[in-house]
């Protein structure tokens, strides 16, 4: 297929985009331009990325998706995939999610990174993500895809920062090298219901092999290293569930304790 034009991606960037602002499902991009595969995706999330900046926001890290066997496998792919997250995204522990500030929201829970030290690729591997990092958090990311039905190709879901939607990050910081990140365990429920059960090695079998896996794809793509001082959410442990008003959703993770949110 033919690539994209500039004009095109720019296209795609500003309708995920406002889009989001506007809190409104949008077809997919791939009924209007077939070409967009997930490479295109790319390309336009990096446009998008530019709008986003422009209206006043900032990166202060990014998100993984695809990052289990399970989910490669339902969506096709053989690499996972990546997003910005930006301050405007962040709940503090405590303080409530509006579910009309969103399109039709789920919630899944997952290992966080806060980096040290800057990750380069082409050649990091998890060894190195483990030594380069502060400290790991429990959290809870809230997907929100802009499609309707929540419905996408691999180029539409790339192109749409692969559902950023919100995120919770515990106050509680712990020291990778103290923790069996592989083995440990996850249990989500909502409502006191149990809804998943998981152990972290669901991540492409250690957090710290996506995490390396990320920054080098990141360096071949842009050429940029992750920052000290910016976070990676390595991607979900468990299944996502959908939210509605009134939830109360807890993941609890085994000797990191707990990381809550309500719905209002």
């Amino acid at each position: 297929m033919e690539q994209l034009t500039l004009e095109q991606r720019m296209d795609c960037a500003r309708r995920s985009w406002q889009a989001e602002q506007d809190r409104r499902e949008i077809e997919m991009l791939t009924l209007t331009y077939p070409g967009l595969d997930r490479e295109e995706g790319y390309a336009v999330q990096e446009l998008r990325n530019q709008l986003v900046e422009q209206a006043g926001h900032r990166v202060v890290g990014y998100k993984l998706g695809s990052t289990s066997l399970r989910k490669r496998q339902q969506m096709g792919t053989t690499a996972s995939s990546y997003g910005r997250l930006y301050e405007y995204m962040a709940i503090p522990p405590g303080q409530p999610l509006e579910l009309d500030r969103f399109i039709h929201p789920k919630v899944e829970p997952e290992i966080t990174f806060v980096l040290g030290r800057d990750l380069c690729g082409p050649n990091v591997t998890a060894a190195q993500v483990m030594a380069a990092a502060e400290c790991v958090v429990c959290s809870l990311e809230v997907i929100d895809s802009r499609y309707v039905n929540f419905k996408f190709t691999g180029g539409d879901v790339v192109s749409d920062n692969i559902s950023g939607g919100a995120y919770v990050l515990s106050g509680q910081k712990y020291d990778p090298k103290e923790l069996d990140l592989e083995l440990l365990g996850v249990r989500l429920a909502v409502n006191g219901v149990d809804q998943g059960y998981a152990a972290c090695c669901e991540v492409l079998g250690h957090p710290a092999r996506a995490l390396a896996e990320f920054a080098n794809i990141f360096f071949r793509r842009t050429g940029q290293p992750i920052r000290a001082g910016q976070f990676v959410m390595t991607g979900g442990i468990t299944q996502s569930i959908t939210l509605s008003r009134g939830d109360h959703v807890s993941a609890r993770f085994a000797h990191m304790g707990e990381v809550t949110l309500d719905v209002i």
